[in-house]
């Protein structure tokens, strides 16, 4: 019971931001748990550890812990099912852009979801596993995931996960030919995921979505929408730390104003 307490308290450090006495704390536990034979704690251990190097940034860390709870849910009969700790392993081989691996992964956690009539998981994954099946180019599977995700993330107001989705799906339509007709339907899409993302607490989506849009308007010679589109991502991760965005976005930039062939701003955005 002072282990599971323990655990519980790790938890909640790693929820507040003590990511590292969370650490410590969970490693502790994790030794207890080896001792003494414990697997479900021991299971439930990894997996809290797994999550917090997710949170730290830190994912071969993340995917080791992972792997070793995956490994002991499969040897061991608990409450946990290894499909569960599959969706956390697909995703991070997804990060990493192992499609392969994440599709095995992700295949497994998806069955058990759609077992189970677990709409809000199963939309998840096959948000997850249409970016794989892109990955892989496989373009008619891949369309199929994304349809699935945004009908089912529609029907349950998931805002987050149907702007996401939609974005994926412009990026997959575009992803296998240019023809007028996919470009416009892109945009749709594109546009759709920029209107639900920009009330969305996090603005990723919002930010990745508008400078899908003025590259679009690049390409289309649509020089003025391009640099509206791209100065309106430049705001919305104005009062963020720099990043890759923001090396995105100014690279973008430049390339818009070169376009314009404008020597003087093109100048302060090469520095930028």
């Amino acid at each position: 019971m002072q282990q599971r307490a323990k655990l519980l308290k790790a938890k909640i450090l790693s929820r507040t931001g003590e990511i590292q006495e969370a650490i410590s704390l969970l490693n502790a536990v994790k030794q207890w748990s080896m001792n003494h034979g414990v697997i479900q704690l021991n299971i439930g251990v990894l997996m809290t550890l797994g999550a917090a190097f997710e949170k730290i940034k830190e994912p071969k860390l993340a995917l080791d812990n992972y792997l070793s709870a995956y490994n002991l849910a499969t040897q061991f009969k608990t409450q946990v099912p290894p499909s569960h700790i599959a969706g956390l392993i697909g995703n991070i081989y997804l990060k990493q852009s192992k499609f392969e691996e994440a599709k095995a992964y992700l295949d497994e956690a998806y069955e058990f979801a759609v077992k189970k009539k677990n709409s809000v998981n199963q939309s998840y994954l096959a948000e997850k596993l249409a970016r794989t099946e892109l990955g892989l180019s496989n373009f008619k599977t891949s369309a199929g995931f994304f349809n699935l995700a945004i009908d089912i993330a529609g029907k349950n107001n998931d805002s987050p996960l149907l702007a996401n989705a939609l974005l994926g799906k412009g990026k997959m339509l575009l992803a296998q030919n240019n023809a007028a007709e996919v470009i416009n339907t892109a945009r749709t899409l594109f546009e759709e995921a920029s209107d639900i993302a920009r009330h969305l607490e996090s603005k990723t989506i919002y930010f990745e979505s508008l400078i899908e849009l003025s590259r679009l308007a690049l390409s289309n010679g649509d020089k003025t929408r391009a640099l509206e589109k791209v100065r309106l991502a430049e705001e919305v991760i104005a009062n963020e730390e720099p990043g890759f965005p923001h090396l995105e976005a100014a690279y973008l930039k430049l390339s818009i104003l070169e376009a314009f062939d404008n020597k003087h701003e093109t100048i302060d955005a090469l520095k930028q």
